[in-house]
């Protein structure tokens, strides 16, 4: 949800249970799924959030600098992953390529034209923006790298359009 919302509203609802509510309310109200979620045995191991760029409007909004070369037309029809998340005990055994692939395919069946990431470019392994996903992952998945907005960061992007 801090994607979805403003700073403010995001810590007040993450003390309050809002974020919950909020984040159930967008699942419920139709449109597409809020993301992927992956399991092993019955037991969830891992979250991508997904969708649509116009669902994030912290991440588009002028206050953003990573998006900020974006073509705003396209914040309906280009999707974006904003976040990646695998529990402890099942890092480093393709979880992450499994969620993405299938946030890939999601998108793809909903009709976008493009997926796009903002993962953590290089081997900083302690980066505490690791759940925004890693550029070799984006990268081996056929994301091409279309901007370096910052030395630590890569928008990579997926066309699905005609594929």
């Amino acid at each position: 949800m801090s994607f979805c919302e403003s700073r403010s509203q995001f810590a007040v609802g993450w003390l309050n249970g809002g974020n919950r509510d909020r984040f159930e309310a967008m699942a419920t109200a139709g449109g597409p799924p809020m993301g992927i979620l992956a399991s092993m045995a019955g037991e969830p191991v891992g979250w991508c959030a997904c969708g649509p760029r116009s669902r994030y409007a912290v991440a588009i909004s002028g206050r953003s600098k990573i998006l900020r070369n974006r073509v705003p037309t396209e914040d309906e029809r280009v999707w974006l992953i904003p976040c990646l998340f695998v529990r402890v005990g099942h890092r480093a055994q393709g979880v992450t390529y499994t969620l993405v692939r299938a946030a890939v395919e999601l998108a793809r069946r909903e009709g976008a034209i493009a997926i796009e990431g903002w993962p953590v470019a290089g081997s900083n392994r302690q980066s505490p923006d690791a759940f925004l996903g890693r550029e070799k992952v984006f990268e081996d998945l056929g994301f091409i790298c279309v901007g370096r907005p910052h030395p630590q960061r890569a928008i990579m992007r997926l066309e699905l359009s005609g594929q």
